[in-house]
């Protein structure tokens, strides 16, 4: 198994979450997922959480704070949670390390938290969240 350690943005507005379409084509896995990546060398995983929003969603942002730590079948994951400015609007970016015709960021959307209990990711933000919350 290789290590390929990566990152994702959890950015929250009025009770949706971000989420980025991957289309792998008709033989491929197609889902939806947070914006994330892979961690660059020399890159801190903040930065590259930072970096794949830019790319992914053509936003800047800042994170706020780390939301959960888990692994995936490269290695470990990382998630942040991210604020955005709230005039800006998200938009579809690319994959730079993907040609024009090759890439598989096919859509965007704004998913109500609610909907997403069961997503793997979505379920740690949220339990973080609250987490965050009731120790408040």
């Amino acid at each position: 198994m290789s290590n390929r350690p990566r990152v994702c943005a959890a950015i929250i507005r009025d009770n949706e979450i971000l989420m980025v379409y991957h289309d792998n084509g008709p033989h491929g896995h197609s889902f939806w997922t947070l914006p994330g990546g892979a961690i660059e060398d020399g890159e801190t995983p903040e930065e590259a959480a930072i970096r794949e929003v830019r790319e992914e969603v053509l936003l800047n942002g800042k994170v706020e704070r780390l939301l959960y730590e888990s692994s995936y079948e490269l290695g470990p994951e990382c998630c942040y949670l991210v604020q955005v400015n709230a005039h800006e609007e998200a938009r579809l970016g690319a994959d730079p390390e993907l040609p024009p015709e090759g890439q598989i960021l096919k859509g965007i959307a704004w998913i109500p938290l609610d909907q997403l209990k069961d997503d793997s990711q979505v379920s740690l933000v949220l339990k973080s969240l609250e987490q965050h919350a009731s120790s408040m």
